[in-house]
């Protein structure tokens, strides 16, 4: 990821958080979640309204075989998140 869109989706991060009160660990509980239902399985998980891939990025961090989907209508924010 080139340095620019890492600061791009950096400061959409801290917008973000300013606004949805404890975002992370919405995030830990949305993984916990996921870990419980496909700890070892594949899967797919359609990441709606997934600005630029915040949550998408965490998901495919954590679990090496799984697969997102990622819907937006910003297309900009659609492009960082695929250059993320």
């Amino acid at each position: 990821m080139s340095a620019q869109i890492s600061e791009l989706v950096r400061r959409w991060d801290d917008q973000q958080a300013a606004y949805i009160a404890d975002r992370e660990k919405r995030f830990d509980v949305i993984l916990d979640v996921l870990e419980l239902q496909h700890a070892h399985a594949p899967f797919t998980v359609v990441d709606l309204a997934c600005g630029p891939g915040s949550l998408s990025a965490r998901i495919l961090e954590k679990f090496e075989h799984a697969s997102v989907v990622g819907i937006d209508y910003d297309p900009m924010l659609l492009e960082l998140a695929r250059n993320a």
